[in-house]
């Protein structure tokens, strides 16, 4: 369960795909991420939502912290892959 992060092309950055505020990061830089692995669980139109990853690879940096607001589109993490 959960919804899936948008990858776009092969530019290496995880984004995320509804606007909402991070209530958790599940994820820390060097981590090896899986496809379908929790990034955040965010909290959109008054629901908790878990966002998970799209593609695999290594995380080069995360790009959010807990009580951020994001937009759709909203970097989430860079990966490596």
């Amino acid at each position: 369960p959960g919804l899936r992060s948008i990858s776009e092309g092969n530019d290496g950055n995880i984004r995320c795909p509804l606007p909402g505020k991070v209530l958790s990061v599940a994820v820390k830089k060097g981590q090896r991420l899986e496809e379908g692995d929790e990034i955040c669980s965010l909290e959109s139109m008054k629901m908790e939502q878990s966002i998970r990853s799209s593609q695999r690879g290594i995380i080069k940096s995360v790009k959010i912290k807990r009580n951020q607001n994001l937009k759709t589109g909203a970097i989430l993490v860079e990966i490596q892959r």
